[in-house]
């Protein structure tokens, strides 16, 4: 009997309340945090292709220079890639049959590394969904009601009295 009057004595309006902030809440911060979490996946993929054309301008860079400096390895490779003219008394390994077809630019670009697309990860929750969907105004609409629910519960009423607790009440 003790235990029943304490549970008596307890208002479950505020639940509602803090149940309607939680739902207002979540459906202000998780749009924005997903948001953020594609920005931060965009600026990984955009960093990647920053460094993946850095290698590249440094590839095109050393092909200039060693084509202004014209080292004879690097004229002869580039005669026998271009022009199909190999030195006399070197014989060819493997003859390509698109020889006259390869550019310079398949030849600086087969040095640099392509890299791996990323897809970004989602992770969807359920709560999440409701909170940026179609329902996202419903959802919101549902925590303002519960807010106001638990508002109109937890205050007296005018034609109500609200008992004063006693000390025999709470079984001191």
């Amino acid at each position: 009997m003790e235990c029943s009057s304490r549970f008596r004595n307890i208002d479950f309006g505020w639940l509602y309340v803090l149940a309607g902030l939680a739902i207002c809440t979540s459906a202000l911060l998780l749009p924005a945090q997903e948001g953020l979490a594609k920005a931060h996946s965009q600026l990984r993929l955009l960093q990647e292709q920053e460094a993946w054309l850095t290698s590249r301008l440094v590839a095109y860079d050393r092909f200039l220079q060693d084509m202004e400096l014209g080292e004879p390895e690097f004229v002869q490779r580039l005669a026998a890639s271009q022009l199909n003219l190999i030195p006399v008394g070197l014989t060819p390994v493997l003859q390509d049959v698109g020889a006259g077809e390869a550019s310079i630019d398949a030849w600086i670009e087969s040095t640099v590394s392509v890299p791996a697309g990323q897809s970004p990860e989602s992770s969807a929750s359920v709560l999440g969904s409701l909170s940026q969907g179609s329902f996202r105004t419903v959802f919101v609409a549902f925590g303002i009601m519960s807010i106001f629910f638990g508002l109109m519960t937890s205050l007296p009423s005018r034609g109500r009295r609200v008992r004063p607790v006693h000390a025999l009440d709470v079984g001191v």
